[in-house]
């Protein structure tokens, strides 16, 4: 498992999640220009992570459009779950 952490703005970062198996680390490299500071730490003995180049993926997700769909629910879940902690938050 990995804990995400964001820079809450004020020099600090603050635990956003914890990630487990095929999630993506940063879904924040998808926006252009992205300023987002996250901090990653691995929570158990061990993690794999895969690092790909954004133009191999905007590739592949462009040539790919189930790739591009399954990005798309992903997003959405995460959008979801995020809600739902600040509606409860």
């Amino acid at each position: 498992k990995i804990v995400r952490n964001l820079d809450a703005g004020n020099g600090w970062f603050k635990m956003l999640d914890v990630l487990g198996e095929k999630q993506l680390l940063n879904v924040y490299a998808f926006l252009p220009d992205s300023r987002v500071k996250l901090l990653a730490e691995v929570y158990t003995d061990k993690a794999e992570v895969l690092f790909l180049p954004a133009a191999l993926v905007w590739q592949v997700l462009t040539e790919e459009p189930q790739a591009m769909q399954a990005l798309v629910q992903y997003l959405l879940r995460e959008l979801n779950k995020y809600q739902r902690y600040w509606l409860m938050g």
